[in-house]
């Protein structure tokens, strides 16, 4: 009899118990049902390989009791521990689950919403799929004819940056779509000593190289190396591979490359810094408003972090918000791009805010190891260009050059009821067409339009 087909019979006993004792079987009152069954890491047969294992999300109501591949070819054995399949024989996996306590399956297969390996329905041989009981279920695939491994005909690794004096080793993320994954490590011309990612530095004049292995993928191999050899590149480039050094191992799951020798360069010293987005601080401001200061997209630096500084007080700003009288210094901490380096002789770097001057303190410029740390003069904060009457009501301006102050009129439930935007230096009354019951005044960028102050609300009674 077929093996199967035997044990498919078995599992006929607990449903004739079904059938003749319902009492014995029937779920316990108040369990909840198990509709939904997905068995992950499921993959078709691939010569060579090892079968892979597979799982059941942690969240399941239910947990594998037990997975087994089986060989139908011939004597439809059971496959031994690190057995690998065969290109032509035939297989198919048995799993069976077991529901968490308080949960149960279907009283009958047909009542499951869906039953799937790896998500998909399409290797499910639902012919000798069961339900032993209520809450154990045996699951079969199909039987599948293994196929031979893909073999990877090239290879090009991404993501190889030359070193650069003074830096750590940097990584290439994985290569998409290179069906291996891609373990690389620097290492000292002349050595096979490993470089720490985060405690090593290039050092200029000395000479690196990268060791990649490359492990196929489950159904992939590379082919044999001295067929293969002219088919590696690293950033596209042939010649940036040792190709005397790279070999085959694992019988073809692994390929080992070696990039050339390459000197660490001295880091491209940044000549200017621009900042744009500074604003002075505003009475009544928190410090994470307002403070934006931003970098070209193409500056070979970012901005790390920013923050204010209390000089009145001699504190950090923190939670508080700038108050009347006080004096505040920004502080800007900006990095290097691999690669780039700020001058250690500071006067030759030219540093702008806004494109000028007017708010640097060009002495206050210093290095924080490879950072460079950016100070504002001391700056009062300033009263919102805008006043409050009971009687007369709000008055805009004057408003500082390049801003503009924008006032919104509601009405009592909340509807907009219009918008008027004062610039220049002249005062005005702020008067809508309609009656508003609120309004609420702030200044914005008058090129961009982004907001540079928090806004004031005002009730009119």
């Amino acid at each position: 009899m077929n093996i199967r087909r035997r044990a498919a019979s078995l599992l006929l006993i607990p449903a004739l118990l079904l059938l003749l004792f319902p009492a014995l079987v029937t779920p316990s009152a108040g369990a909840e049902t198990v509709a939904r069954v997905d068995v992950q890491g499921f993959l078709p047969p691939s010569g060579g390989e090892t079968p892979p294992q597979v799982t059941v999300s942690p969240s399941a109501r239910y947990t594998l009791a037990k997975a087994e591949w089986y060989v139908a070819t011939g004597t439809h054995r059971l496959m031994t521990e690190g057995e690998a399949f065969k290109a032509g024989e035939t297989y198919y996996l048995r799993v069976e689950l077991e529901t968490q306590p308080g949960y149960t399956f279907t009283t009958y297969i047909e009542d499951m919403e869906s039953i799937t390996l790896s998500g998909s329905s399409e290797y499910v041989d639902m012919s000798f799929t069961k339900l032993a009981s209520s809450g154990r279920m045996v699951l079969y695939s199909t039987d599948l004819v293994c196929r031979e491994q893909e073999i990877i005909t090239a290879v090009d690794i991404t993501g190889f940056t030359p070193p650069a004096a003074g830096f750590h080793p940097r990584y290439g993320a994985q290569d998409p779509g290179s069906h291996y994954v891609k373990v690389q490590n620097w290492r000292v011309s002349g050595t096979d000593a490993s470089m720490d990612a985060y405690a090593s530095e290039f050092r200029q004049g000395e000479k690196y190289y990268v060791r990649y292995r490359l492990t196929a993928e489950y159904g992939y191999r590379f082919p044999e190396f001295a067929d293969y050899c002219e088919s590696i590149a690293v950033n596209g480039d042939p010649s940036l591979v040792n190709a005397s050094r790279c070999r085959v191992e694992s019988g073809g799951k692994v390929l080992v490359v070696y990039t050339a020798d390459v000197p660490a360069a001295a880091p491209r010293i940044i000549t200017d810094v621009a900042l744009s987005g500074f604003v002075q601080p505003w009475v009544g401001e928190y410090p994470w408003y307002g403070l934006r200061m931003t970098v070209s997209p193409d500056a070979p630096y970012t901005v790390r972090n920013q923050s204010w500084f209390n000089v009145t007080d001699d504190a950090d700003l923190g939670a508080s918000y700038y108050e009347e009288g006080k004096l505040y210094s920004a502080r800007v901490k900006l990095e290097p791009e691999y690669g780039c380096a700020f001058p250690e002789d500071l006067s030759a770097l030219q540093v702008t805010l806004n494109g000028g001057t007017e708010f640097l303190n060009a002495g206050a410029l210093r290095l924080e190891g490879k950072d460079l740390l950016v100070f504002s003069r001391d700056l009062p904060a300033r009263a919102h260009p805008w006043s409050f009457d009971p009687e007369e009501g709000i008055t805009v301006g004057p408003v500082p050059e390049g801003t503009a102050a924008v006032a919104a009129g509601y009405s009592t439930w909340g509807r907009l009821l219009q918008v008027r935007v004062f610039r220049g230096p002249e005062p005005a009354p702020v008067r809508f067409t309609e009656e508003a019951y609120r309004v609420r005044v702030f200044l914005i960028d008058a090129v961009t339009g982004a907001p540079l102050c928090t806004p004031d609300d005002y009730w009119i009674w």
